[in-house]
């Protein structure tokens, strides 16, 4: 089911959710910028929280906090295959990475992780790090803009690291307070991946050692795609 962009509102949401009680076999909920607020987000959740078969869901900009992100953890408790979940951009802070984190820790087939937006802070990031851990199958992770700073990386740098089978083809990671501490963590990620193709970085507060070190391995890596604007780093080096 495609609801993007409708200006569903509150009132919308719940009556979604009264549809959604009596569908069955849902594969796809994409309900993406609809201002759904926490109550339609949780009347939704609860409608389709034994829907064991869907695979996609995007949630995001929808305004849930973090309550609304424990319900929506319900449902992916029962989503045995889910594939991609999106849920930047809903105030969702620590608590709710908490609650997501713990119910994707089993899922085997997750591939897009896109939690961006959400300022769950260091705390989220460590909360979230059983999950990264344990999924064997993401290949796309978006951490944008949740002040994870250069411990956060660490995390990441970590869970990732302790894959036998890396699959990571993307990794989101801008507006962070990154430092070269943290961007020399990832140059080390790096070294160790050949599948990543992408990495953004984009308004953090690396410097020239942390460009340098990224630079020097972009020429010798599979990345076509690096974006480190709005740095502290010199024209020159880039």
């Amino acid at each position: 089911m495609h609801l993007a962009n409708c200006q569903l509102g509150e009132e919308g949401a719940l009556d979604i959710a009264a549809v959604l009680a009596n569908k069955k076999n849902l594969l796809v909920l994409d309900m993406t910028n609809n201002k759904t607020g926490v109550n339609g987000c949780i009347a939704v959740c609860k409608a389709i929280h034994l829907h064991s078969t869907i695979r996609e869901f995007y949630f995001s900009n929808n305004m849930i906090g973090p309550d609304g992100a424990k319900q929506l953890a319900k449902v992916l408790e029962n989503a045995k295959y889910i594939t991609e979940l999106w849920v930047s951009s809903n105030g969702i802070f620590p608590d709710g990475a908490a609650a997501i984190g713990k119910a994707l820790a089993d899922k085997k087939y997750l591939e897009v992780l896109c939690m961006k937006r959400n300022d769950i802070g260091l705390l989220g990031c460590q909360e979230m790090e059983s999950c990264l851990t344990a999924s064997k199958t993401v290949r796309v992770l978006d951490f944008s803009g949740n002040n994870i700073g250069d411990e956060g990386v660490k995390i990441v740098v970590n869970a990732l690291s302790k894959k036998e089978n890396q699959n990571m083809q993307a990794l989101m990671l801008s507006d962070n307070k990154i430092t070269s501490t943290g961007c020399l963590l990832l140059v080390k990620l790096l070294q160790q991946t050949s599948t990543l193709q992408e990495l953004q970085l984009q308004n953090n507060e690396i410097d020239n050692e942390g460009g340098k070190a990224l630079v020097a391995h972009q020429k010798r890596s599979k990345i076509s795609k690096l974006e480190v604007d709005n740095n502290r780093i010199a024209g020159t080096i880039l």
